[in-house]
């Protein structure tokens, strides 16, 4: 049901961009004209997530009801770009010879659930998930809520229900501001155009200390900390936060649309503190 259901809506989304794009002299939708609302169809929202998994048409696993591990550090909320891959990081204390065997993910109020792996940094209980939100759905928000699956000798245990506030906005054009404000994380896909040449950005973190990466095509080109690897995302416990207080920083990197059009910008908020306040801006290229 799943399968016929996506596959459903992606065709009725395609066919409704052919009516309007066909002829000659047409103009493209933007895409969030039409598509999914996350408000209103939380169940066909659920089964278009883009996950590495099992799609069951059943509620999420019930929390065992006994003294066991629990999520340390999360991310409350986190701000995305519509099309943009998501990651959503979490620590479990206390796991000891015990593992996290599996993620169960689903939006809030719909009928069925995920099930899919757990990725984590080496030799810590430092874990992530990712996910996808299609272009075709709407910009809106949405709450994710998940648990995780330990596993030990003997027997298996499910952590308590955390949830994630989501919240699907547009692409980014460069020379535009961005502002952040109590969002613990924020993954922005930003437009640079067709032209090659020399990036130039700014941003400021105020008082309380965040992380900036910036990713291009498959690679990150930048960080405030340690640049990541491919396939790795900041966490509550990465280095590489700072505070600027009343000084702005500056950088750049070189961007070549030959090579890749995808540009995305992390911004880590302080975790466990929502006041967080950052500025960001990127130039677009100088050739």
């Amino acid at each position: 049901m799943h399968m016929m259901k996506a596959i459903w809506y992606t065709t009725a989304f395609f066919l409704l961009l052919t009516m309007f794009s066909c002829e000659s002299g047409s103009y493209d939708l933007p895409d969030n004209t039409i598509g999914i609302d996350p408000t209103e169809d939380v169940d066909a929202l659920n089964q278009s997530l883009l996950m590495k998994g099992h799609y069951y048409d059943t509620d999420m696993p019930e929390p065992t009801n006994l003294p066991g591990p629990v999520f340390s550090q999360t991310q409350s909320a986190i701000e995305l770009s519509e099309g943009t891959d998501m990651f959503v990081p979490f620590t479990i204390n206390d796991l000891g010879p015990a593992k996290v065997c599996a993620v169960y993910v689903k939006v809030l109020d719909a009928l069925g659930h995920w099930e899919i792996p757990v990725q984590n940094e080496p030799q810590t209980n430092n874990f992530f998930f990712e996910v996808s939100i299609p272009r075709f759905v709407k910009t809106n928000q949405f709450k994710l809520v998940y648990t995780a699956k330990v596993c030990y000798d003997g027997g298996s245990f499910i952590m308590k229900h955390d949830t994630v506030e989501t919240v699907v906005s547009p692409t980014v054009d460069c020379g535009d501001s961005l502002r952040g404000k109590g969002i613990g994380l924020t993954i922005k896909r930003y437009n640079l155009g067709d032209q090659k040449g020399k990036v130039n950005f700014t941003f400021y973190t105020g008082n309380i200390p965040d992380r900036i990466d910036i990713r291009v095509g498959q690679d990150f080109v930048y960080s405030t900390g340690t640049v990541l690897k491919r396939g790795r995302y900041p966490h509550c416990k990465s280095n590489g936060f700072v505070a600027s207080g009343n000084l702005t920083r500056s950088g750049t990197f070189n961007y070549d649309p030959a090579v890749s059009k995808e540009v995305v910008l992390y911004v880590t908020g302080n975790c466990g503190n929502g006041n967080t306040q950052w500025n960001f801006n990127m130039e677009c290229p100088e050739p």
